[in-house]
């Protein structure tokens, strides 16, 4: 009988890509349903992770993650982060972008997932002036 309430597991080669688990064959897996997906890009990702275990810590079931340890700096970072939420909602964070993945209903919340990160777009530090060929002085002429 308990058996009838246990997922089976099968094809896994799908779900480990790279060093961590593909999140649209895990929402697939997790929920048995294919999941629409949002997608921002170039977002910090230590401010948005901060800012959704904040703002939707009463809707986190958990969260898993891929983590490494840097020497450098003796701390443990991550990579990459999925939420896994009620009502059949995730969220990656990995790299410098984030996914949210959900049902063909709930686009408003997706969207407004998405709204709330644009506040961590990453700003690119003005490049250093370069001189190219010979550079004059202006008191020389």
């Amino acid at each position: 009988m308990f058996r009838f309430f246990r997922k089976e597991v099968r094809g896994l080669d799908n779900m480990f890509t790279g060093h961590f688990i593909e999140v649209k064959t895990f929402y697939a897996w997790q929920f048995n349903r294919l999941p629409c997906v949002n997608f921002i890009g170039e977002i910090d990702i230590s401010k948005a992770f901060n800012h959704i275990n904040e703002r939707y810590k009463y809707q986190i079931v958990n969260i898993y993650q891929h983590a490494w340890y840097k020497h450098e700096e003796e701390k443990m970072l991550f990579n990459n982060s999925i939420f896994v939420l009620r009502d059949d909602r995730m969220i990656e964070l990995a790299n410098d972008y984030c996914m949210v993945l959900f049902t063909p209903n709930q686009y408003s919340w997706a969207r407004q997932v998405l709204m709330d990160l644009v506040d961590f777009k990453i700003t690119a530090a003005a490049p250093a002036a370069r001189v190219m060929g010979f550079a004059r002085e202006p008191e020389a002429n």
